[in-house]
């Protein structure tokens, strides 16, 4: 009975195994005679994977080794010429393929001595490969489009090739995406990563410990981070497992991206020093290009916004003041990565990653890394199905290998130069394309080109006399593209805002203000005053206003004042016509179908002494193309809580992703409630889910600010909370434009401002010339109002 119970639960545990491991994955045990259970994947026996080879000039070593290594190196299919592995794939997509090799030796061969070639598909991976004294796994990644896939192995002269094992494992298409940011950004960033093929060098859980392939939805190994850090007794360590939850919305982690234990701990700056980063170093080859993951995962937190930090890549800022709140969607405790490639080949063989504090935050002195994958990428892009290409450097010995070796050696090289001919060729004419793009944003290298649009250069001298050599008694604000201070110049009072010099995306920002503020003239507008850009210094001065943000007369800890009802209608009435300036083009060509601010924020709202409304910030502004043009696709930016839902899914602003964040600025001036509080557990931390979902059950009178209950005529609130309502629809095909809010804004000024005398004898006297000049064209012989009266 004993017997029966246990073979029951052998092939119970075999069909299981088989269900999970052979969804279109190939596991092999190279030269065994029996199937190999490792965790729970099931590696088929060789000699039944014999019939995936094309020659029979191999050899079986079934010799039993003794290590405590794993199961897979106790025997080996050795090769002494050419051979082929053809598996047939399930499905085309994107594979990890896992070489296994342990180089022992028995009475017949001694692996220590072999050398050989192995390429997969079309990429040449290891060339005169051999393998170290101890067992290897060698983890490549490629995007298979055909029914097969070829392993090749090739011995080099007098020697022999080997595998003790491999895997194909089927991965998420999601695992590998192409929108990866350049480091540094470059004009043609199209990467190409879905057709790129990937050697995995480094995957590394930081803080934490080794996490096995038991621990890993795809049989992935991370391993611990201390052999790569620097200065490790200046570093902390967090682990807290139970706070990680993965989300199911588009553009965060899965656990395919990476399991619980590497998100469940970090490495944290744990040094009160300004000038201290955390720094891990990598060796990597010359002449490649690196795909580097990062994984991040706020266990550390208590509250939202509490972390800001810098991430480096050799030294040059990748990411200034990340906030994680953006990226996992206002979740603490939700898994999120960021994928950085470097866009041309590297000419060093160390690779340094750090995060520190932010240059700009001086309260801030904390950050964190969860994981990160280092993963390098065939040497040029891939544009046809036939080309062959490498993950490796060139070699400049010659007579190692056959003719056959040789004319691959050419034929990837002369392939090569062809290539990179046709891709210099589009990628001359993608840039003199884009360079007459009309709603082009790129940075300019000449700002006198900017400055001949009215934009004025002051100099350095100027600025550091205006604001005290930016005495930090000044500092009225900071941001993510700088510091911003008081100044005088010439007798008045303006805001000058200093970038930080190592903030790339600051520079863009920079250049993109000057581009359009230069242009645009309106009321409800800040004025730029000047730039200065001399040495590393990227600074704009505007002019000042004195009653700071919109948000900061409505709530937090610093609240200024309380606006009346008649005041907060006409700020948002300002800041409609405003964004209506923008949309509807300004009156230039260059900008003729208008433009999105791209961060409409009640933090990007400012107030003059009068009160008037000023937009600011146009760092993320973006030209609308023409019907003839592409669309705008963009890396999603801005301010959580205010973005339009579709922009995070199709990647394209438009008009209408204004109109949703002006709407949550509406619901903020009501309700005076941020766009993003978690302080209330038992309702929406989304300002506009609050608000609606409050609506079914209370009226609107008790939702809105208590300080302006009992103030407002019912209809004139009603009609208001439909506005905003109509501007924060799910599909910005429901919302209206830019006009049509400011038409209705006004109307409910109108209904809500009681008329005076005057007011009523001047619309009197009005009706009054109207009737008279209705019986004037009525006492005509013909009736010309008729299809108008008729209409109502």
């Amino acid at each position: 009975m004993a017997y029966k119970y246990s073979l029951f639960y052998w092939i119970l545990l075999l069909i299981c195994i088989s269900f999970k491991a052979y969804g279109g994955n190939i596991f092999i045990d190279c030269g065994s005679q029996s199937n190999t259970i490792i965790g729970d994947r099931l590696f088929m026996a060789d000699k039944y994977s014999s019939k995936y080879l094309t020659t029979s000039n191999q050899v079986l070593s079934n010799c039993s080794v003794n290590n405590n290594s794993s199961l897979l190196y106790k025997t080996a299919r050795i090769f002494n010429g050419k051979t082929t592995y053809k598996l047939p794939i399930g499905r085309v997509g994107r594979y990890f393929i896992r070489l296994h090799f342990f180089p022992f030796t028995n009475k017949s061969f001694d692996l220590r001595k072999s050398k050989f070639w192995v390429s997969i598909g079309r990429f040449l991976v290891l060339r005169d490969f051999t393998p170290p004294q101890y067992p290897v796994v060698r983890e490549f990644s490629l995007n298979v489009t055909s029914s097969n896939l070829n392993i090749f192995l090739e011995p080099a002269d007098n020697s022999m090739a080997f595998l003790n094992a491999f895997e194909v494992v089927l991965v998420p298409d999601v695992l590998i995406q192409n929108d990866a940011i350049s480091v540094p950004p470059v004009q043609d960033d199209n990467i190409g990563l879905t057709y790129r093929a990937f050697e995995t060098l480094f995957r590394i859980n930081m803080g934490g410990p080794l996490v096995s392939y038991n621990n890993d939805p795809l049989w992935r190994t991370w391993i611990q981070d201390d052999n790569y850090l620097e200065n490790k007794n200046f570093t902390g360590v967090v682990q807290n497992r139970k706070v990680v939850s993965y989300a199911k919305s588009v553009g965060v982690a899965t656990k395919d991206d990476a399991p619980l234990a590497v998100y469940g701990s970090c490495r944290h700056i744990d040094n009160p020093r300004e000038s201290f980063n955390i720094t891990w170093s990598f060796d990597i080859s010359l002449g490649f290009q690196y795909l580097i993951r990062f994984h991040f995962c706020d266990i550390v937190s208590e509250d939202l916004g509490e972390l800001s930090f810098n991430i480096y890549v050799n030294s040059y800022t990748v990411k200034e003041s990340l906030d994680l709140e953006v990226l996992s969607k206002g979740r603490l405790g939700t898994p999120v990565f960021l994928d950085f490639v470097t866009p041309t080949a590297m000419d060093t063989n160390q690779l340094v990653v750090q995060i520190g504090p932010p240059i700009a935050y001086e309260a801030q002195r904390d950050g964190i890394l969860n994981g990160l994958e280092i993963m390098k990428l065939n040497n040029y892009k891939i544009l046809a199905a036939t080309t062959a290409s490498s993950l490796v450097p060139p070699s400049s010995q010659s007579g190692s290998g056959s003719k056959n070796k040789i004319r691959m050696i050419v034929g990837v090289t002369v392939g090569s130069v062809i290539l990179f001919v046709f891709v210099g060729i589009g990628f001359l004419f993608h840039r003199r394309k884009k360079s007459h793009s009309p709603y082009s944003l790129t940075p300019e290298t000449n700002l006198t080109v900017l400055a001949s649009n009215s934009a004025t250069r002051i100099t350095l001298a100027t600025i550091l006399h205006a604001t005290n050599h930016f005495d930090k008694s000044r500092v009225i604000g900071k941001g993510g593209f700088g510091t911003v201070y008081k100044g005088v110049l010439d007798n008045t009072d303006v805001a000058v805002k200093r970038g930080s010099r190592d903030n790339s995306q600051g520079q863009y920002e920079f250049f993109t203000e000057i581009k359009l503020l230069s242009q645009f003239r309106h009321k409800h507008l800040v004025y730029l005053v000047g730039y200065c850009d001399e040495g590393l210094e990227m600074i704009l001065v505007y002019d000042y206003m004195e009653n700071g943000t919109l948000k900061s007369h409505l709530y937090g800890k610093e609240k200024k004042s309380c606006l009346s009802w008649l005041q907060r209608l006409e700020i948002c009435i300002g800041v409609a016509k405003g964004l209506h300036y923008l949309h509807t083009g300004t009156g230039r060509t260059e900008v003729e179908n208008g433009v999105v601010h791209g961060d409409v924020k009640s933090g990007n709202i400012l107030l003059d002494k009068n009160l008037n409304a000023r937009i600011a910030d146009f760092g993320l502004c973006t030209i609308v193309p023409g019907p003839n043009q592409p669309d705008v696709s963009v890396e999603v930016k801005g301010s959580f809580g205010y973005l339009d839902p579709e922009y995070f899914f199709k990647r394209k602003l438009t008009h209408k992703s204004d109109i949703y964040s002006f709407g949550v600025v509406l619901f903020e001036v009501v309700c005076a409630r941020p766009a993003i509080d978690n302080t209330d557990p038992e309702n929406p931390v989304n300002l506009v889910e609050w608000a609606q979902c409050l609506q079914k059950d209370k009226p609107l009178e008790q939702i809105i600010d208590p300080q302006l209950q009992g103030t407002i005529n019912s209809d004139c609130l009603q009609e208001y909370w439909n506005i905003a309502g109509a501007c924060v629809a799910e599909r910005s095909i429901h919302r209206p434009s830019m006009g049509d809010v400011l038409w209705r804004l006004e109307k409910v000024q109108q209904l809500e401002t009681p008329l005076t005398d005057e007011d009523e004898s001047v619309n009197t006297a009005n009706a009054t010339e109207i009737d008279r000049g209705i019986d004037s064209l009525m006492s005509d012989g013909e009736n010309l109002l008729t299809p108008f009266i008729s209409i109502g």
